[in-house]
């Protein structure tokens, strides 16, 4: 009887654990991506292409992750971005504890990332990207923490808005989509 028991419990914690994960993998019900590296895709045009079919409520896109380079403490540290259109992703609740409407310089982090780089909202930081020709890294900008999540998408460790126009060296890769009638959204 005890191993039923606890076999249930294992069983239930196991299917919890999974729909968990689930959740985190899959933001939105509907995910449309590509496997292609460096598509020509423009994430704009798309999402709205996208926002235009029945049944669609809402859309937001996500870029490949990019890596930047800012100093803390007088040492390069590296992070993974991704560019998104913050506003989008402000709109479906995947990014809920940004309140305040984003700049074209607004960076949100990440809870891990925040604390490793003691980062605070309201801080400005230098950002820039490693250049292989010139074997240094070129600035990009500073760019203000406007909002610390608990967890990103796809494993960022910070978003930057399409808007930024410096840190671009992404490519397409993801759309978040969200449906009142997820087959009819699909066919």
């Amino acid at each position: 009887m005890i191993i039923v028991v606890f076999g249930s419990i294992t069983l239930r914690t196991i299917q919890v654990s999974q729909q968990d994960q689930l959740k985190e993998d899959y933001a939105t019900p509907i995910l449309v991506g590509t496997r292609l590296d460096d598509t020509k895709i423009n994430p704009t045009e798309f999402t709205k292409a996208v926002e235009k079919l029945p049944d669609v409520k809402s859309v937001s896109n996500f870029s490949t992750l990019g890596s930047a380079e800012y100093q803390n403490e007088g040492r390069n540290m590296s992070m993974s971005y991704a560019v998104v259109d913050l506003k989008r992703l402000q709109v479906q609740g995947l990014i809920p504890h940004l309140k305040a409407k984003a700049a074209s310089n607004s960076l949100i982090v990440s809870k891990s990332f925040a604390k490793q780089s003691h980062l605070k909202v309201g801080e400005l930081v230098q950002l820039g990207e490693f250049s292989n020709e010139k074997q240094v890294v070129e600035p990009k900008g500073n760019y203000k923490v406007v909002d610390i999540e608990e967890q990103l998408l796809n494993s960022a460790d910070a978003y930057v808005d399409w808007k930024n126009q410096k840190l671009i060296d992404v490519s397409f890769y993801l759309l978040y989509v969200e449906s009142k009638h997820i087959k009819n959204a699909v066919n």
